[in-house]
């Protein structure tokens, strides 16, 4: 598969994993805008990222950010800003399902009916 050369789509960042997919004895590999990606864990949970080429070798290493429950790298040299959500800045109760965090049934209903509360109709 032939990497993308779209200047836009490569300064984006986009998701390659949650967290819990990547772990010290579990490397995860995946295609990003056509370029394999491997993204490996250290034993305090330091998540990296490098390109791979051809024949599968590490080439350069990409930039990780953790964001939203979620694992971003981008390929391009200049990457945007990350979206800033209000709603995942607040602390809330999670709980963990199957190794994911996951917001709690409790403070999903009370963040819907809440959402209720501020439309109009």
């Amino acid at each position: 598969m032939t990497v993308t050369s779209d200047i836009v789509a490569l300064n984006q960042w986009l998701p390659v994993a949650y967290p819990g997919q990547v772990t010290p004895t579990n490397p995860h590999e995946t295609l990003l805008l056509g370029q394999p990606i491997r993204l490996t864990a250290a034993s305090d949970g330091t998540v990296t990222a490098v390109a791979l080429d051809a024949s599968g070798a590490p080439g350069r290493e990409l930039p990780i950010i953790e964001q939203f429950a979620v694992i971003f790298t981008t390929l391009g040299d200049s990457p945007r800003p990350m979206p800033i959500i209000e709603a995942f800045n607040i602390q809330f109760p999670r709980a963990v399902c199957h190794r994911h965090a996951v917001a709690t049934p409790t403070y999903v209903c009370k963040s819907f009916f809440k959402f209720l509360n501020r439309r109009t109709f």
